[in-house]
């Protein structure tokens, strides 16, 4: 029995999509992990992120981190405070809206103090958010950028 010339092309054609279902995701994923990672570290993030002014880092900032696994690019640093949490929230939130950061409240059950608070901006035509979290025991707040790979927009409380 002669096989016909359409099934080695129909086998052929099979092996390609494979072949590209295999790869593509990958390529588009480490585009989206450079590209998620440079706008988490972008000069919008930075300018906004700096420290409150009654507090002191808590150590190096971290790196402009790409979790591939989880679908997100990161960055963000730890700071000691002193002052009340309210300082902190009002004078991230003075910030905020002055560089057009737009809180995201949505789902919020708790005072920003105790759960944290977050906001979220296009930058470059992609969303970004940036969330603060406060450790009242060790009297510490994280502030942190993060990028959804997948282009899509990260709510803080859902």
């Amino acid at each position: 029995m002669k096989i016909p010339k359409r099934f080695y092309v129909e086998l052929a054609v099979l092996a390609l999509v494979g072949v590209s279902v295999a790869v593509v995701p990958g390529v588009i994923a480490r585009h989206g992990c450079a590209a998620g990672a440079e706008l988490a570290g972008s000069a919008p993030v930075r300018e906004f992120t700096g420290t409150h002014p009654g507090t002191v880092p808590a150590g190096e900032p971290s790196p402009v981190t790409c979790n591939e696994d989880g679908g997100y690019a990161h960055a963000g640093a730890e700071y000691h405070y002193q002052v009340p949490e309210r300082e902190i929230v009002d004078y991230y939130t003075r910030t905020a809206e002055s560089l057009g950061w737009v809180p995201d409240r949505e789902g919020e059950q708790v005072p920003p103090e105790v759960a944290g608070f977050c906001f979220s901006r296009d930058v470059e035509g992609r969303p970004v958010m940036v969330v603060v979290r406060f450790d009242s025991v060790a009297r510490t707040y994280q502030i942190r950028s993060e990028v959804a790979l997948d282009g899509t927009r990260n709510r803080c409380w859902l």
